[in-house]
């Protein structure tokens, strides 16, 4: 069964404040985690945009989700201290 992640995006051009539903490939599962670096399709273009998983493993949304395409080094760059202060500014 897949699964799925909640994704912030980190390089959208425009003010979005809130975390994209991503598909975990099978590949990918022992990879994905919060902290997380990612990159992933984005937009009706498809456009590669950079991510930090910030929820792993989320709930499957009703509509379709598009997979993670890449995982970017070899563990989480973001501790969860580091995860926690962003959603404490974030606010």
């Amino acid at each position: 069964m897949p699964s799925a992640a909640q994704i912030h995006i980190i390089d959208i051009p425009y003010p979005a404040d809130r975390a994209y539903s991503y598909l975990v490939p099978l590949s990918m599962e022992n990879s994905v985690e919060p902290g997380v670096i990612v990159e992933v399709p984005f937009g009706k273009s498809n456009r590669r945009m950079t991510g930090v998983v910030t929820a792993y493993p989320a709930e499957l949304p009703g509509q379709d989700c598009k997979p993670v395409t890449q995982v970017f080094g070899d563990g989480p760059m973001l501790s969860p201290d580091l995860l926690e202060l962003c959603r404490f500014l974030k606010e």
